[in-house]
């Protein structure tokens, strides 16, 4: 028969064996809550930076808008000279005349921030004018502008259009270090 000193015994001892994996359960519900909203956080912005560029704004207004929003105090940086993350802006298109006609290029790109992190939309280089729009200089024979591979989901680039895209890698902040999560979160937009 047992007695009430031995119940309270054996009852501590199981809170002592279900305790440290309901605390490990409700850390890892944070953790990846945590990295849920940063992660619609950089969506949000790369939808609203796209959005911007795609109405005929400037790279640079868009750049501004998007630097003002994640300064205000969210989840996520961006801006130039941030190490944990890095802005991409292009403007893809087909090549009107010269050696790239009818060449799927990258008529504007610019890009802010210091991460470690390349385009998805992959070039040799090309060279772009500065600020407010960084079009390429010379849109026309710069084979380094050239889409080299195919552009992301599938897409084809129909002629006479545009496909304006906003990419965002960005260190992902964490609560604890949960070792199944990515280190980096990226997002990107199409329009």
């Amino acid at each position: 028969m047992l007695t009430r000193r031995s119940e309270a015994g054996q009852t501590l001892a199981e809170l002592g064996i279900v305790m440290p994996l309901l605390l490990l359960l409700a850390i890892g519900v944070l953790e990846v809550g945590w990295t849920l909203f940063q992660s619609n956080t950089i969506r949000n912005y790369v939808r609203e930076s796209s959005n911007l560029i795609s109405r005929a704004r400037t790279f640079q207004e868009a750049e501004q808008a998007i630097v003002s929003a994640s300064s205000v105090g969210g989840p996520v940086r961006i801006g130039v000279g941030e190490v944990d993350s890095r802005m991409i802006l292009s403007v893809v298109t087909r090549g009107a005349a010269g050696v790239n006609a009818n060449q799927v290029i990258v008529l504007q790109r610019h890009q802010i921030g210091d991460l470690n992190a390349e385009s998805e939309i992959q070039t040799s280089g090309g060279t772009y004018g500065g600020a407010p729009d960084y079009v390429a200089t010379d849109p026309e024979n710069d084979t380094g502008l050239r889409v080299s591979g195919a552009l992301p989901n599938g897409y084809v680039l129909p002629a006479g259009q545009s496909l304006f895209v906003t990419e965002i890698f960005t260190r992902r902040g964490s609560i604890v270090n949960f070792a199944p999560l990515p280190d980096t979160l990226y997002a990107a937009a199409f329009f």
